[in-house]
């Protein structure tokens, strides 16, 4: 949510390309994190955890842009 804000500072990027931003972002940090994770003594490289990642963002990605707009009306009244 706070990177898909912080780009949303940007005014005339389209919030689509916004929501792809971060998702990108965010699923190359959750690659990251899997991978280095084995080097970890007690942890593990997990497909589950990585797709948890995956949908967490995927869906604040598809409630922040209406909520955002709805704020942004409701607040600006």
């Amino acid at each position: 949510v706070l990177i898909h804000l912080a780009f949303s500072e940007n005014n005339g990027v389209h919030p689509l390309r916004i929501a792809i931003y971060t998702l990108l972002i965010v699923i190359g940090f959750a690659i990251f994190d899997e991978w280095h994770q084995q080097f970890i003594p007690g942890r593990s490289m997990e497909s589950m955890d990585f797709l948890a990642d995956f949908t967490g963002v995927f869906l604040s990605q598809f409630f922040i842009i209406p909520l955002k707009h709805y704020f942004l009306r409701f607040f600006s009244e």
